[in-house]
């Protein structure tokens, strides 16, 4: 499991999201799956996990 961190800019406004992922394998190709989206958190709770 790993947090994945994105961040998009719209015009002069950033948006962060940040989710908790795990990759896996299917028939010879990664894939990821979310386990949940911890973009409401704030940054000590995500920096803590």
């Amino acid at each position: 499991m790993y947090i994945d961190a994105s961040t998009v800019r719209n015009g002069e406004k950033s948006y962060t999201r940040y989710l908790l992922r795990e990759s896996f394998r299917d028939g010879g190709k990664v894939k990821h799956r979310t386990i949940a989206n911890l973009s409401k958190c704030s940054e000590q709770d995500i920096a803590a996990a």
